[in-house]
């Protein structure tokens, strides 16, 4: 049974058709081909997307991603050619395809807690040689992606909540109690892509992110910019720089859940008090805001470590 009705199935499908085509550098064209890469307990909308897609003339393909016993039974009971072993017709698939969308509805979280990561680390090799065709094209704007959540039982808890509260919390995320859940999705991708004008605007040298346990100084590089909203996270509202690797300064690599002020290389402290407006709108705390905006930027320094 749906954990969401009718209503928001249909909305969560239309919001990630229009993600796919936002991850593009040309919309999506009739004929083209979308694989459908899903979690069981997310077949509810799957098979939403799967009828958008046929409505659209567009040609799904639908992969189910292995349970948690089949990811053990191929880690653990396996033989090496087993464990290498890659499906014809996969590269093929994903030569073709134009658009990719996951929807991730984990039944657990922690099922390979206790197989080698050296034999992980040597599955993950082996499916990297056809993931390395998506990743081509998608550099290429070739392929368009989008990757959502569907509740599960093993998410909820993790998060501590209960199955429909994080439903609930879920169904707010991205905009599905909203009478027009896409047009929300283009109203923050305009004000986002606005922020990101700002902070492009800036000039900035360099970030340093100082905390208890953080002090780190990031450059961010002549020809780097911020983007927003791309439609490859549903939901997926944060601004985002890559910074030069190479010329990272840093000294405590730990992370904290409580981090300090952002300030750029000529020592002005960047409050961003605009910084995520669809948050400011929410907010009546300003430093509240303040904390998220930071959040968001820690997260995507973060997010560029190998």
């Amino acid at each position: 049974m749906s954990l969401f009705d009718s209503v928001d199935i249909e909305n969560y499908a239309e919001v990630l058709l229009w993600a796919l085509n936002e991850s593009r550098r040309e919309p999506l064209k009739k004929r083209d081909v979308v694989v459908i890469r899903y979690d069981m307990p997310g077949l509810a909308l799957v098979e939403a997307v799967y009828s958008k897609l046929i409505d659209a003339h567009l040609m799904p393909v639908p992969m189910a991603l292995p349970t948690p016993y089949m990811e053990m039974e191929r880690y653990l009971n396996a033989s090496y050619g087993q464990l290498l072993f890659q499906a014809p017709g996969l590269a093929e698939l994903y030569s073709q395809a134009a658009g990719v969308i996951t929807i991730l509805s984990p039944e657990d979280l922690t099922h390979l807690q206790t197989v080698d990561p050296r034999t992980i680390a040597e599955a993950r090799k082996a499916d990297s040689v056809t993931c390395s065709i998506l990743e081509k094209r998608k550099r290429a704007g070739t392929l368009g992606w989008t990757t959502c959540v569907y509740p599960s039982e093993a998410l909820a808890e993790a998060s501590g909540m209960t199955l429909e509260e994080y439903t609930h919390a879920l169904q707010r995320a991205c905009w599905l109690n909203m009478p027009a859940p896409v047009r929300e999705w283009k109203r923050i991708k305009r004000e986002v892509g606005e922020v990101c004008d700002w902070l492009d605007s800036m000039d900035i040298k360099s970030l340093r992110v100082e905390s208890e346990d953080i002090n780190l100084k990031v450059p961010v590089g002549e020809n780097r910019r911020f983007v927003g909203v791309s439609g490859t996270n549903i939901p997926g509202m944060k601004s985002i720089s890559h910074p030069i690797r190479a010329a990272w300064k840093a000294h405590t690599m730990r992370i904290s859940r409580h981090f300090g002020t952002v300030i750029s290389s000529w020592g002005h402290r960047l409050i961003f008090p605009m910084a995520l407006r669809p948050v400011w709108k929410q907010d009546a705390d300003r430093s509240s805001c303040r904390t998220r905006c930071i959040q968001t930027l820690v997260h995507a320094v973060w997010a560029s470590f190998p």
